[in-house]
């Protein structure tokens, strides 16, 4: 693997984890009824995914 190849798969996977990161705090944004009617939480957790992948 060339130093090219795993610092684009590094910016590949911060931009993902930003990029989830920010969809879950737009989604916890929303009121409450919202969010039930889309199913959110839908059992993942977050805050647990992050740490691990950090």
């Amino acid at each position: 693997m060339s130093i090219y190849t795993a610092f684009a798969q590094f910016i590949a996977t911060q931009r993902a984890r930003r990029l989830r990161i920010r969809t879950a705090m737009r989604i916890a944004d929303l009121p409450h009824g919202m969010q039930k009617d889309i199913g959110w939480p839908d059992g993942i957790d977050f805050e647990r995914e992050f740490r691990a992948r950090s």
